[in-house]
């Protein structure tokens, strides 16, 4: 199978895309009727939280065998479940936060879904290819900072309002994203020297 053009791998994937961005449509109505029901039926929510914090031992594991040692287990990240009361102040929390979710992958698949539209059209090197893998990566970007903002506030709120004992919260970021994110830079810039020859070549003949 060819890779550009009509009846290609490109027009495979746009097509997926194309599905894809639908369904997250549809996923993100459903989320929030549901979480509507939830919270009138209910009347709160639980909400899970991903949370690291200094190791500790929470299980001893025994032998069965004299001839194999014991151990214990270790763990340095959960997840903490809070039960929240839907009021107006959590909904709005709630849905800024899941709102930011859905935006940061809704924004990404509508990008991949006009760039590979353009692959299908046998147009891989032009401008508006590489603005969106542009946004792309800005999106990426943006979204690690927002991450790393939240772990904060997040830890900070938790270590103010709960009793955590012998542990301590850590702060532990990821930077695949902002990674990602450069690379897609880079990529980008090779787009636009393929660009660039592209229009010589053009002028050429």
């Amino acid at each position: 199978m060819k890779t550009l053009g009509n009846k290609s791998l490109s027009t495979v994937i746009a097509i997926t895309l194309n599905v894809v961005w639908w369904i997250e449509w549809a996923v993100a109505a459903g989320f929030l009727i549901l979480l509507a029901v939830a919270g009138h039926i209910r009347g709160g929510y639980v909400l899970q939280l991903p949370v690291t914090f200094s190791e500790t031992t929470i299980s001893t594991v025994r032998s069965i065998s004299s001839n194999f040692p014991g151990g214990h287990i270790n763990a340095t990240d959960g997840i903490l479940s809070l039960q929240i009361q839907a009021n107006s102040p959590n909904i709005i929390l709630l849905l800024f936060g899941y709102g930011l979710i859905f935006a940061s992958i809704n924004i990404i698949t509508y990008q991949l879904k006009i760039i590979f539209s353009n692959f299908k059209k046998n147009l891989p090197f032009n401008e508006l290819n590489i603005n969106r893998i542009r946004n792309i990566a800005i999106v990426l970007i943006a979204y690690s900072v927002v991450q790393w903002l939240y772990v904060v506030l997040v830890n900070v709120i938790l270590s103010s309002n709960l009793k955590w004992g012998h542990m301590d919260l850590t702060y532990n970021f990821s930077v695949s994203y902002a990674l990602m994110g450069l690379m897609l830079i880079i990529v980008a810039e090779i787009f636009k020297i393929g660009l660039s020859l592209e229009e010589e070549k053009q002028l050429t003949i």
